[in-house]
């Protein structure tokens, strides 16, 4: 059986506990206010001449589909 933890070691142990769970506690608001934020900003109106896709496409072959259709 161990010896009972003496107060003063106690109290700062519960501090130093409670100070860990406050920190993680204020990351975890702020991840979410930062989420929240994100979610408030309005939607860039599309604009297809501003696209990036087009350079990741890939250019048809003219028999591509007729090979699916026979």
């Amino acid at each position: 059986m161990s010896a009972p933890e003496p107060a003063q070691e106690r109290i700062v142990r519960q501090l130093r506990e409670a100070l860990d769970r406050l920190h993680e506690d204020i990351d975890r608001v702020e991840f979410w206010a930062d989420a929240l934020d994100r979610l408030v900003q309005p939607i860039p109106d599309y604009d297809p001449d501003e696209t990036k896709l087009e350079r990741f496409t890939l250019p048809t072959r003219p028999d591509a589909s007729r090979r699916f259709l026979s």
